[in-house]
């Protein structure tokens, strides 16, 4: 399991954890996103895919939710190598990819909020 995320959903009224992680289904061989319910973070459903590239692995995603939007961030290991964002109106897609976003590869395990232009020179000035 690599980096662990968590999102509140609305609609169910349950968080939905998302991690990094080979599996067996494939080998073991490279990451995806996978997933798992909780209301009370004592008893988890079980974990199921929620995003696999078919030509790189997948870590440090993000979901965010903003005017009925699912915005999803997650760090692609190749084609590209960069982060990448996808967008829905459903929670499990189907997500399209906004090919115009543009991020340095080197984020970290990051959280998507709302930032001014200053602060993202600033944030793209540390990665630059």
């Amino acid at each position: 399991m690599w980096a662990p995320g968590i999102f509140f959903d609305e609609e169910n009224g349950d968080y939905i954890i998302h991690w990094s992680s080979s599996s067996k289904d494939t080998d073991y061989d490279g990451l995806s996103i996978f997933y798992s319910r909780t209301k009370d973070f004592q008893t988890f459903s079980e974990p199921k895919l929620f995003y696999r590239k078919s030509d790189s692995e997948t870590l440090d995603s993000c979901i965010y939710k903003e005017n009925g939007v699912y915005h999803f961030f997650v760090k692609s290991a190749d084609h590209p190598k960069a982060v990448i964002h996808e967008t829905s109106r459903s929670l499990f897609g189907p997500y399209e990819r906004d090919r115009e976003f543009t991020f340095p590869y080197g984020f970290k395990h990051g959280v998507a909020m709302e930032i001014t232009e200053e602060e993202y020179e600033r944030v793209l000035g540390n990665f630059q």
